[in-house]
């Protein structure tokens, strides 16, 4: 496994405003062919989660999965993709997904 923390504070011009947030990120590799990461943070100026993302990955041999999540903020989405690894076959796929953009 792997995480990260950080803290983030700068002024934003012109209006001088303090921002400031903590972060975590990681990856954990739940087996050889299962791994999970993550995003999110804390921002202290609005007192809220800040961008959050969560990522599975499958390793299915020939193929691979893959699902992303955007659960919170204006940006929310989700994203499941299975592929064929073969980059001669790239195009082989199959892809769903809800866009923040979708009505």
């Amino acid at each position: 496994y792997t995480n990260r923390i950080d803290y983030i504070n700068y002024i934003r011009l012109p209006e001088k405003d303090v921002i400031q947030t903590l972060g975590l990120s990681g990856q954990i590799n739940i087996t050889p062919k299962w791994k999970f990461t993550f995003n999110t943070g804390w921002d202290f100026t609005n007192n809220a989660l800040s961008y959050t993302s969560i990522n599975i990955y499958r390793d299915l041999h020939c193929w691979e999965m893959r699902f992303s999540w955007v659960p919170l903020g204006a940006r929310q989405s989700w994203n499941f993709s299975i592929n064929v690894k073969a980059s001669i076959l790239q195009d082989l796929k199959l892809n769903r997904k809800k866009d923040f953009r979708d009505i």
